[in-house]
């Protein structure tokens, strides 16, 4: 009669890490950090987790929902980053404003892979800016614009076009940290994430600075 020892199952090839799931999900990341968000593919990232081609199906239906996963995570930390640099920016506006700010920018310094994610353009499969999924990160900055109203450091009304300009100056500078000429030492120019940060501070206040300067029409 056969043993216990040899009637056990055999451990299935490839899922010896545990946490296959994450396994994939960082897969994932370092394919993105390596080639851009072109190049991740369901069988890549099996292949650098160490599975067969099919066992990415038992967690992700498809390349979509993978890029999906990590752009809820992406979006996730990015929200966490800025409710952490609002807690400890005080009551200021301005100073609340330049802190989400720059735990935008540093969010994507330090996740850039899931940064390139996030946000690329809606014929890529993980394009992840849903009218219908508000993003707390987004509602975050929002809120930020309102209590410079609220403290007269903006004009008052829709708060809308200062939202969407902030956030141009802040996504702006957190691409070129990554993927433009500021992830990169430029010939005559100088940009350190401590002057990039200090460079974002001192723009937004000149946002605040300028749109509360700016005459408005009667009604």
């Amino acid at each position: 009669m056969a043993s216990d020892r040899t009637r056990k199952p055999k451990a299935k090839s490839g899922y010896h890490h545990g946490d296959l799931r994450r396994s994939l999900m960082d897969a994932a990341l370092a394919i993105v950090a390596e080639g851009g968000v072109s190049s991740l593919s369901l069988r890549e990232a099996a292949r650098r987790a160490g599975v067969s081609s099919a066992a990415p199906y038992h967690h992700f239906a498809s390349l979509e929902a993978l890029a999906e996963a990590l752009c809820d995570e992406g979006f996730e930390a990015l929200a966490a980053a800025g409710v952490e640099a609002l807690a400890a920016a005080g009551s200021d506006a301005g100073d609340r404003l330049g802190a989400l700010g720059r735990s935008y920018v540093r969010f994507a310094r330090s996740h850039p892979a899931h940064f390139r994610l996030m946000f690329s353009g809606p014929s890529n499969p993980a394009h992840k800016l849903d009218a219908e999924r508000p993003l707390a990160s987004f509602e975050q900055l929002v809120s930020a614009v309102r209590e410079a109203q609220a403290q007269r450091l903006a004009p008052p009304g829709d708060p809308t076009p200062l939202v969407l300009l902030a956030w141009t100056v802040v996504h702006g500078l957190a691409t070129l940290s990554i993927d433009g000429p500021l992830a990169h030492s430029l010939p005559g120019i100088t940009a350190t994430p401590a002057q990039i940060d200090e460079l974002l501070m001192s723009t937004l206040r000149s946002l605040l600075a300028a749109s509360a300067a700016r005459p408005h029409a009667s009604k």
